[in-house]
């Protein structure tokens, strides 16, 4: 299973514990970071691996 963050670095200087945070998330490795801008590889792999919702896992 993959799990992926879509997320958009928050500004250091307005928000610096959200972007401390973020910096912890990214690097972790626990997590598949994607970048908004980046998002459409999500989608590809999805219809790859034939990935679907949850809402219709049970259908």
């Amino acid at each position: 299973m993959k799990d992926f963050v879509i997320s958009q670095e928050p500004s250091k200087d307005v928000f610096p514990k959200q972007h401390d945070m973020w910096v912890q998330l990214k690097s972790s490795g626990f997590v598949n970071y994607v970048d908004l801008s980046e998002s459409e590889d999500i989608l590809i792999y999805a219809e790859q691996h034939g990935v679907i919702p949850l809402s219709k896992a049970n259908q």
